[in-house]
């Protein structure tokens, strides 16, 4: 299958979750700079149709990249996580500004990292395959889909 075949499929998938089309529109109202939403809220979505599963509640957590160089504090991603709660407060989110990855990283894995030049960057760092894709509904509602690693 062509990667556009499984760009138009993850697609319709994401059409289909009312609970991802909540997060791209809280996203996209919030508006941070290069925002994507993805990891495992994306992946179980595509597990669960895979597998034949009821799509279940959301995941723990819904990740929310964006990527703000002219702001690295955590006060800019905890601004961030309260704009879209208040537009979805039923989904848990876990917000993390790209740009400032290197800053933290170290410290809590131990590890170097050079800094990450946009939110696709970011996203092609995740650890598993799986989860390395993010989306974002655009202003005309298409979704672009980042697949750093393929889907």
């Amino acid at each position: 299958m062509s990667e556009d075949d499984l760009e138009a499929r993850l697609v319709a998938l994401i059409r289909c979750s009312s609970v991802l089309m909540r997060a791209l529109r809280a996203a996209r109202a919030v508006g941070p700079p290069d925002w994507l939403i993805g990891a495992g809220a994306l992946r179980d979505r595509v597990w669960d149709h895979l597998h034949g599963f009821t799509p279940g509640p959301p995941s723990r957590d819904l990740d929310l990249v964006f990527f703000d160089p002219h702001s690295l504090g955590s006060e800019r991603e905890r601004s961030v996580q309260r704009e879209v709660s208040l537009q979805a407060p039923d989904i848990c989110w876990d917000v993390t500004n790209q740009a400032g990855v290197h800053l933290w990283y170290p410290n809590v894995f131990g590890l170097e990292v050079e800094p990450l030049m946009s939110s696709a960057d970011g996203v092609g760092t995740w650890p598993e395959t799986a989860t390395a894709v993010g989306v974002r509904l655009l202003g005309d509602d298409s979704i672009k889909v980042v697949a750093p690693c393929g889907l």
